[in-house]
């Protein structure tokens, strides 16, 4: 039920109703509507879905079929839902990339102007490296065993969904209650990319890591990850807490937030408008406390499908304070695995810029924390593109590059940068590094620019 458009007590006498309020009710105080989940039979639900003050009836379980969570493909998190009817020609690499090329992709955001060479190794825009700036990022869990993360100097807050969230048969066989690691390792490389001891971008930053699915690290059976209602609810909730608690504190308080996941459509229309509503309110609370959310496009560019699918995805638009991003190879051109935008389509999506795809995350020894190559999708410029928005909101703009001193002025001009600012920002110092016409839907292909470097992006 919508909050505010009727009163409490109609919602609470159709729960009695229904079931004489055997079931569960949920009510968080950020999201404007209010849930009850119980069994229904058909004609139930059919009747309840004519109730005026009714939002919607849904199942509980999103996606269980054709949910696809993670924006790239992996060997210990891969399904049937990777597989494709396309002609095999689609699929050849559109570039070939060498042993050297693979470095110069990792090192593909530090170019300074489209074919020069990157800038000295030495080179770094300053040392704040996110230093009192906030990231939220919300992913499949995360390994703090991993020096990457144990050793970095700037601290860690981690949530994790509580199990009672999800239904006990997804949680598999065995499991480690509450535990804050996954099995795939997603979540993990997306946090050292962007805040890890030597390889991420903002080690000094304040990271709050939000483990938000039935993932879990001793999970036996089946490899989907699996989102309910209540998770996402549970999740966007506890982070929208946090963010009124240090704004509360301090209205002047640097956040952003990332998901770099790329959740595309659901079988049930009713699944896809529910989890819509959730990231919708979602996306709006952060817009009122002046904080960007930055989601990946993700990978089905091949696969038919457009940001137009996605029921986060479709959500940003060229002006609001969602920052989607694309991929690009080594030398600047597509990668055309980036799920396109629908243009002309008022849900369309819009992609914002676009990062690079694949990096190999190692540890401070050299050792892949993964194994090589295998970090491969726009989940990696969403991680990386979400950390230098923390690091341009950490630097010190009396200290101003440059090249880049005009923007960095505007940048800061009258105090803190406000969320439309910030995302303006990260737009207009990224640039093209081909002359490659983009297919349609891929506009721009400007890619960010690591005002940070010292690292290995």
């Amino acid at each position: 039920m919508r909050a505010g458009t009727h009163p409490r007590e109609k919602f609470d006498q159709l729960v009695d109703e229904i079931d004489g309020n055997e079931g569960t009710q949920i009510a968080f105080k950020n999201l404007s509507h209010y849930s009850y989940i119980t069994n229904l039979t058909d004609t139930q639900v059919n009747e309840i879905r004519k109730k005026d003050f009714i939002l919607l009836v849904a199942p509980r379980f999103l996606g269980q079929h054709e949910k696809r969570w993670e924006s790239f493909p992996n060997s210990s998190n891969s399904s049937d839902d990777f597989l494709t009817s396309h002609d095999r020609s689609l699929l050849e690499p559109r570039v070939t990339v060498s042993g050297r090329s693979l470095i110069e992709q990792q090192r593909l955001i530090s170019f300074n102007r489209m074919g020069q060479p990157p800038l000295s190794a030495k080179y770094k825009r300053d040392d704040s490296e996110g230093q009192n700036v906030r990231l939220f990022m919300m992913d499949s869990g995360f390994n703090l065993e991993i020096p990457e993360l144990r050793d970095r100097p700037g601290p860690i807050k981690t949530y994790v969904v509580p199990n009672h969230r999800f239904p006990q048969e997804h949680l598999g066989l065995k499991i480690k209650r509450n535990s804050i690691k996954d099995r795939g390792n997603h979540g993990t490389m997306m946090a050292i990319a962007a805040g890890g001891r030597t390889i991420g971008i903002v080690p000094k930053s304040d990271l709050e890591l939000v483990k938000m699915c039935a993932d879990y690290d001793d999970r036996r059976g089946g490899s989907k990850i699996l989102f309910t209602v209540e998770g996402y609810q549970n999740a966007v909730d506890y982070v929208m807490d946090r963010i009124e608690e240090i704004k509360g504190r301090d209205r002047a308080a640097k956040i952003v937030v990332n998901f770099s996941g790329s959740p595309q459509r659901y079988s049930d229309p009713e699944e896809h408008e529910n989890a819509r509503i959730i990231w919708k309110d979602f996306i709006e609370v952060l817009a009122e406390h002046g904080v960007l959310f930055v989601v990946s496009a993700g990978n089905d560019g091949r696969r038919g499908l457009t940001l137009a699918h996605g029921y986060i995805t479709s959500l940003g638009t060229s002006q609001n304070n969602v920052v989607t991003v694309g991929g690009v190879l080594a030398d600047g051109s597509p990668y055309m695995d980036t799920t396109p935008e629908y243009t002309g389509h008022p849900q369309g999506g819009s992609l914002s810029l676009y990062g690079p795809v694949i990096v190999d995350i190692r540890d401070n020894t050299g050792r892949f924390v993964t194994g090589p190559n295998r970090n491969k999708g726009t989940s990696i410029g969403s991680a990386i593109t979400a950390a230098l928005l923390v690091y341009f909101l950490g630097i010190d703009p009396c200290n101003a590059d440059p090249e880049y001193a005009d923007l960095e002025r505007k940048l800061y001009r009258g105090g803190i940068p406000s969320a439309s600012k910030l995302k303006r920002y990260a737009i207009e110092s990224s640039f093209k590094r081909t002359n490659v016409h983009p297919p349609p839907g891929l506009p721009n292909l400007n890619a960010i620019y690591n005002m940070a470097r010292g690292r290995v992006y």
